[in-house]
């Protein structure tokens, strides 16, 4: 799909919303991708912890901060999952207005993911 290159029809200098949407849905998958690895990382140090039974003091002090650095590894994962909710829904929206490429989009609705991974 391109997108029109004079905005001057409606009083505009450049584009208003600018980005190639391919590339904005990529980056929010990565983020999504880096929120899922994230909480998978911070599931495992949960069941390390809970595993704990042995009393040795070399496993009390690798796993003394073990649980603060999941909660910050839980703020991580919700930032990183924010970021991707906030930039795949938006992708559909901007290429509503899209001129040419012989395909039309619902308002709010979604893109094929283009052979993206997920």
């Amino acid at each position: 799909m391109s997108r029109p290159y004079d905005w001057s029809p409606l009083g505009l200098a450049g584009d208003p919303t600018p980005g190639d949407p391919v590339v904005v849905r990529a980056g929010g998958v990565h983020y999504r991708d880096v929120s899922g690895s994230l909480g998978r990382a911070t599931a495992t140090m949960e069941v390390m912890d809970a595993g704990v039974s042995s009393g040795s003091q070399s496993v009390a002090a690798l796993l003394e901060g073990s649980v603060e650095l999941a909660a910050q590894i839980g703020k991580a994962k919700a930032r990183y999952q924010a970021a991707g909710d906030a930039l795949v829904p938006g992708v559909g929206d901007c290429e509503v207005g899209s001129v040419g490429g012989g395909r039309e989009h619902a308002p709010g609705g979604t893109v094929p993911a283009l052979g993206l991974r997920r």
